[in-house]
């Protein structure tokens, strides 16, 4: 059998078909691989913020160079270690707070401020919500301590409401300040004023702050 010269007459009419611009068909390419997903801009007792949480594991989610540790003014005039999650962008800026910071081990909580926070909250809560929006998100109002001291705002007593304990252990931390044309002289102090008194409505709070608090710890 004459082998060799069939397959020189196939090379050659290969090449004449090439240069007849008939072209060569290609396999279409794989698909891309799909990119990373970042958790959602929302403070919850859920993933990725629940108190097994760890400062690697939040990089892991969020990205590297985007889990900083910092130092920042805490009540008192003490100075607190933070992890800061996007600590330059303002818009994504949250403080998550560790028991053992330097390990980045027992969460313990995270809260956003800043007029410009994209961050939602539990039950969708926004910064400069009204009090009366959150006191509809709890099912009730609640008491807030008094406004002018490095306590004062804070909700003190959610009054077994919906966002007393959102999961075991679990409570929702609201900070409110008086509102522009708010006038405060009625409910200033230590002493806790109910939400909807006269006072607390004359002062129009707005939230400043928000998050959510592991009082008590899962097994790590």
């Amino acid at each position: 059998m004459r082998i060799l010269p069939v397959l020189a007459a196939l090379a050659l009419a290969a090449t004449a078909c090439r240069e007849a611009g008939e072209t060569t068909i290609t396999a279409p390419p794989g698909p891309k691989p799909a990119p990373a997903i970042t958790p959602a801009l929302s403070i919850g007792c859920m993933t990725p913020f629940l108190s097994t949480a760890t400062r690697a594991e939040l990089a892991a989610a969020f990205g590297v160079g985007n889990v900083v540790q910092q130092t920042v003014d805490g009540p008192e005039g003490e100075r607190i270690g933070v992890t800061v999650l996007y600590p330059n962008d303002p818009k994504k800026r949250a403080e998550l707070v560790f028991a053992d910071d330097a390990a980045g081990a027992g969460f313990t909580g995270v809260t956003v401020t800043g007029a410009d926070s994209e961050w939602s909250g539990p039950s969708g809560m926004k910064l400069g919500d009204p009090v009366d929006a959150v006191e509809r998100a709890n099912g009730g109002v609640f008491t807030i301590s008094g406004f002018g001291w490095d306590y004062g705002g804070y909700v003190a007593d959610w009054k077994g409401g919906q966002l007393q304990e959102a999961a075991p252990g679990c409570r929702t931390v609201v900070r409110f300040a008086s509102g522009q044309d708010g006038d405060t002289g009625k409910v200033t102090g230590e002493k806790g004023h109910q939400s909807d008194s006269v006072g607390m409505r004359t002062a129009m709070p707005k939230i400043v702050r928000f998050g959510i608090t592991w009082e008590t710890a899962l097994p790590q």
